[in-house]
């Protein structure tokens, strides 16, 4: 049965929002906790790292899921009373079939039908925790104040939080799941040709030997002399040396190629397997995430 009451007060909205917005942010640092040791797991160029500059985006993280909550987690709410569909996996389901437009739609450009189905159903939760959060505070209007309320959802979400880094730092621990790095490469792996998904052929030779096709290996020096987009996506070719510097960490292992049609000197690093090797850069901005990827023919 609805809570209703004949004055906003009484019913409690405000307090749903803010009740709502904070278990939105708890499920978000959850969603971020268990993405983080998935790419651990998962090929990638590096780790995943907390910086100190992140206090700056709280703020606007905090208006975000203020937003989300008041515009999609509380409305989800509002078409199960409508439909007299109160209970929990009902606000799921419709949250869920809500969440399929904002949630899915971004998922689905980024990563096609999957991405869009999954990232469909992970808002739907989202959403749905959030209302329901809302749901309870609420209730709850005439028996505990806002401030106990927002507390006790902060306190329950930091303890998910803490379990959920407990169990999956003691997977990765015990073995059950294992970190990606990346093959240790020696001169052997590395002689034959290399392709990007535009068509650029690289070739490396045993005697040190390189030829580019098509490829733009462009160093810091090139990249400066652009004045235009246009300009940067240029490519170049020629002949020129290759040479692999190892180190004791996989991650810190570069292969360095000059080509001299490119009067600029590249370093490339190490991604995929020892059966499938991949060599990748960075390219312009160096904190853009504009990658380069050369797989082995």
């Amino acid at each position: 049965m609805s809570m209703r009451g004949s004055t906003p007060k009484e019913r409690g909205y405000g307090r749903s929002v803010l009740v709502g917005t904070a278990a939105l942010m708890c499920g978000f640092m959850e969603l971020w906790a268990v993405y983080s040791y998935v790419a651990y797991a998962m090929e990638n160029p590096g780790g995943v790292y907390l910086s100190p500059l992140l206090v700056f985006a709280l703020p606007p993280f905090v208006l975000v899921c203020l937003l989300i909550t008041v515009c999609f987690a509380l409305p989800s709410l509002a078409v199960a009373e409508v439909v007299g569909r109160e209970s929990w996996p009902w606000v799921l389901l419709i949250a869920t079939g809500i969440a399929a437009v904002p949630f899915g739609l971004l998922g689905g450009l980024l990563a096609g039908t999957t991405g869009a189905v999954v990232a469909a159903l992970t808002g739907g939760c989202l959403l749905g925790s959030a209302a329901l959060a809302g749901r309870a505070a609420r209730r709850r209007v005439h028996t505990m104040s806002a401030w106990r309320a927002l507390g006790r959802t902060f306190g329950a979400g930091a303890l998910v939080f803490g379990l959920t880094l407990a169990l999956g730092y003691g997977v990765y621990a015990i073995g059950l799941v294992t970190p990606y790095s990346p093959p240790r490469l020696d001169a052997r792996n590395l002689y034959g040709n290399w392709s990007d998904d535009a068509g650029g052929l690289l070739r490396l030779t045993p005697d040190g030997r390189a030829l580019a096709l098509g490829l733009s290996l462009r160093g810091d020096e090139m990249a400066g002399e652009a004045d235009t987009a246009e300009e940067e996506d240029k490519v170049c070719g020629g002949s020129g040396t290759w040479s692999l510097e190892r180190a004791p960490d996989p991650r810190d292992q570069v292969i360095r190629i000059s080509i001299d049609g490119c009067s600029a000197s590249e370093e490339w690093s190490v991604l995929g397997t020892v059966d499938r090797p991949k060599l990748y850069q960075f390219r312009g901005d160096p904190d853009s995430s504009d990658m380069q990827v050369l797989r082995k023919q």
